[in-house]
């Protein structure tokens, strides 16, 4: 090998050296920190190193170089931070959420209900919805249930209601969890005109309130079922036909079980 082949060589060589050396720093500038937020309040940033979806999570945390282990039920949110390079620093940017289970990952998922109410009103209730995901523990969306009851004294009604969910804590990967559900909308009576003590009235429209507490439990990813314990609220006034008067206040109170299923 004669002297020009050696420098040419070397020159070669020394070009793939700094195309290396300059890729790698591009690589490391755009590539951000993986954030670890937990149910607890506290956060860990780092590099995740071993992950295993709906079970834990391995991370090499940042400064310190220790390796934490987390279960997904204790963690609330973990995100990815992309950089970019501007005037030589690098700034914060979009906020990748990634999943912290395989269960409900469904943007929208609709629900179909049934509830017995008891108490002096009893009743049955029956209603439907859609509902929308915005957080891995938040749904909110509108829905429209509809009451009726097998006696004179009970009132059939419809209430079209603004929904929230809020799962307060999950078990077995994210299949089963612990859920409140809140409704808050319109109660609207139908064929609530009776005859009391010689006078006709009838039962105007009002509000409608009912929470409740209970468990979610998936059946496959996206398809499964609800059952809990609840309360529920109509209000209305008692007002005289013939002239639209006000006699009193209506307002009727149940205890309620309630199911669902939802996909």
């Amino acid at each position: 090998m004669n002297l020009t082949s050696i420098k040419y060589s070397y020159t070669q060589l020394t070009l793939l050296l700094s195309f290396t050396f300059l890729a790698s720093i591009s690589s490391a500038q755009t590539m951000g920190p993986d954030i670890v937020e937990l149910n607890n309040g506290t956060s860990h940033q780092g590099t995740i190193i071993e992950q295993h979806p709906g079970k834990h999570l391995k991370l090499l945390q940042q400064p310190s170089n220790d390796t934490l282990t987390f279960n997904y039920k204790d963690i609330a949110v973990l995100r990815t931070v992309p950089q970019t390079e501007t005037n030589a620093t690098s700034e914060e940017t979009q906020l990748d959420e990634m999943p912290l289970s395989r269960f409900n990952q469904n943007t929208y998922s609709m629900y179909f209900s049934y509830s017995i109410n008891g108490g002096s009103w009893y009743h049955h209730g029956a209603g439907a919805g859609l509902l929308r995901k915005f957080t891995p523990k938040i749904q909110a969306g509108i829905g429209a249930y509809v009451h009726a009851g097998p006696g004179v004294y009970y009132y059939n009604s419809t209430a079209f209601t603004g929904e929230f969910r809020y799962a307060l804590q999950s078990s077995l990967e994210g299949r089963l969890s612990l859920l409140f559900s809140c409704s808050l909308g319109y109660q609207v009576y139908f064929d609530s005109e009776r005859v009391e003590e010689g006078v006709p009235t009838y039962i105007s429209n009002g509000v409608y309130f009912s929470p409740s507490i209970g468990y979610r439990l998936n059946f496959t990813d996206n398809i499964g079922m609800t059952i809990g314990l609840g309360y529920n609220y109509m209000g209305g006034k008692k007002r005289r036909q013939s002239n639209d008067e006000i006699l009193k206040n209506k307002h009727i109170s149940n205890l309620s079980l309630k199911a669902s299923i939802f996909f």
